[in-house]
């Protein structure tokens, strides 16, 4: 009788999958990464609740064509400034993409769950000025209300985001907070994408 070759190699093809699925959901847990960890603004209507907010130090990102290339600080060594700083056509340094990181959770979703947003300066400065309004003054996070935020790419510089604070306070469901503390530090999370822009160097 003729042996079975071919289940034994489907059964191994089978196990490698399996490894490879096992070795992403570890990087997807790490990189917080996957399943809808990373919060992305669609035009038109967003609303948000932000739950933590970084601002001690933005995360800058030099595009190398098209690679992004998280900068680590040029008190650090960080290679692409002066003279080694990517240029745009008309042949001057291209300044730095800099965002402020945040764990947000997207109120249009059905089950609500966190998710890391990078911030662009407009918003944050309106959720500092919001500090300081008497009717939506906040003393942390999250913030105790959503933020409605219409996106649009038509729009140019600032006024693509326009922000609105929604008047009604909110709390963030337990199992959301929950999910939030077993979230990775933001500063780590900085610190992890500056080291990754050192390693993209070697």
């Amino acid at each position: 009788q003729l042996k079975k070759p071919k289940q034994r190699q489907k059964s191994q093809k089978r196990m490698e999958k399996l490894d490879l699925e096992k070795q992403l959901k570890e990087v997807e847990k790490e990189q917080g990464i996957g399943s809808g960890g990373i919060f992305r603004f669609k035009e038109g209507d967003n609303k948000i609740r932000i739950l933590e907010l970084y601002l001690t130090h933005p995360l800058a990102t030099l595009f190398l064509g098209n690679k992004p290339y998280p900068c680590y600080g040029v008190e650090e060594g960080c290679y692409y400034h002066g003279e080694h700083a990517p240029t745009g056509d008309d042949g001057e340094p291209k300044a730095a993409s800099i965002k402020f990181l945040a764990y947000v959770t997207n109120m249009k979703d059905v089950k609500l769950h966190v998710q890391r947003a990078d911030l662009v300066y407009t918003i944050v400065k309106k959720i500092v000025s919001l500090q300081k309004d008497d009717d939506y003054t906040f003393n942390g996070f999250p913030m105790p209300y959503d933020l409605k935020i219409n996106y649009s790419k038509k729009r140019a510089g600032a006024a693509m985001y326009e922000i609105i604070p929604s008047p009604k306070a909110e709390e963030v469901p337990e199992y959301v907070l929950e999910e939030l503390a077993k979230k990775k530090p933001l500063a780590q999370v900085v610190q992890d994408e500056m080291n990754r822009g050192k390693n993209m160097e070697d």
